[in-house]
């Protein structure tokens, strides 16, 4: 697999964008729904040029039941919700920006391990005030 950096994924997706190649999903801002761009264009740009957020115009269904997201791996899981959200990139870069940020640099495989209180399960946080 090519090396590629995150700002060069999205820049080539705006390209390709461009060019008519690729696209589903858009974005709109919070403050003004007329103007829309692509996931990538969303992201290069982190606001809306009115100051609001982006947000997609529709909330996308999962191609997946549930049976097959518990059966899935934490970076499988990642894939299969957001290549519904991040139309504008490729299955190939999709998974690589995945693979890369959920790796051998966690302490542990259980990425987001759920913990039972009670009745009830909630994901854990790494992140904790103490």
């Amino acid at each position: 697999m090519p090396e590629y950096s995150g700002i060069y994924l999205v820049e080539n997706c705006v390209a390709e964008r461009k060019r008519g190649k690729i696209m589903n999903l858009l974005y709109k801002s919070t403050r003004n729904s007329e103007k829309t761009v692509t996931a990538s264009e969303a992201i290069l740009k982190g606001l809306a040029d009115d100051g609001g957020l982006f947000v997609p115009e529709s909330i996308p269904k999962l191609d997946v039941t549930l049976d097959e997201l518990k059966g899935m791996s934490y970076q499988e899981t990642a894939y299969a919700v957001m290549k519904q959200f991040f139309t504008d990139f490729t299955e190939e870069e999709l998974k690589h920006c995945i693979n890369s940020a959920y790796d051998s640099k966690f302490d542990t495989e259980v990425i987001a391990p759920l913990v039972k209180v009670g009745d009830t399960y909630f994901a854990a946080s790494s992140y904790y005030v103490g």
